[in-house]
Formats: structure tokens, sequence, C-alpha cells
């Protein structure tokens, strides 16, 4: 018998609302394999801010926790600013996020005045990406 601990509803990417259900394994291989996708291992800093959908679907919560990975907080709620200084002071080697997240943090005034270089790739709408290097 499948049991249902989470459910959520969702626009996603394509923004067609829906209703999902993820069981208790869902969860946890959602997380699992994140973590395999963005190759996050123990030196893995992850930015996340509470209010974005990381935590609500609980992806990058779960991709540090099963890859005993760092999530690293910069605010209560997205500001693009803090996390560039997130990415910045917390060496952070990984950002998650929607490409909204992505295009108010390359669009900010400030961008080019932080060091990025610790970035190696992230999740953007559920694709991994990685970094050129």
């Amino acid at each position: 018998m499948r049991r249902s601990v989470h459910i959520q509803f969702t626009s996603g990417t394509t923004g067609l609302p829906k209703g999902v259900t993820l069981s208790h394994h869902n969860l946890l291989n959602n997380g699992l394999q994140v973590g395999e996708a963005t190759a996050s291992a123990r030196q893995t800093r992850l930015p996340s801010s509470p209010a974005v959908s990381l935590l609500r679907h609980g992806d990058g919560n779960l991709a540090c926790l099963t890859h005993a990975a760092t999530m690293v907080y910069p605010s209560e709620a997205f500001d693009a600013l803090e996390v560039l200084r997130a990415i910045e002071e917390e060496r952070c080697t990984h950002l998650y996020g929607v490409p909204t997240m992505f295009i108010s943090i390359l669009g900010h005034e400030q961008f080019r005045a932080f060091d990025l270089g610790s970035l190696r790739g992230g999740i953007m709408a559920g694709r991994p990406v990685r970094s050129k290097s």
C-alpha cells in the first residue's frame, strides 16, 4: 500500500496548475537524486531561502542531508543580494532555484561586485546546471 505524506499544489515551470502527492520514498529518493545530479558531497555548500521551492519541495535540504552537505540560509525570504553575499562569504558551491530567481540574481545591480568563483553548478527549474570549469 502506497501512502502519501506530502501533497503539493504546483504549476511548476509549465504554468499549468496541478496537484501531486509524494510518498516518503519519493521525497527521500528525490533528495538523493538531486544530490547525485549535482555531485553533492561533504564539501558542497548550498545557499537557499526558506521561501523558495527548495524547502517546500524539500529537494535541496534532502540533497544536503543525504550527502552530508551544508545548507546555507542567507535570509528569511528570497533576496538576490543576500544570496550573492552568501555565495561569496560562505564559498557556496551550488545554487538551486527557479528561473525568476536566477534572473533576479544575474540582473542585480551589484552582481559584478561579488566573487562567485566557488560555484560549481546547481539546479534551475529541476534541471542540473554545471559550471564550465
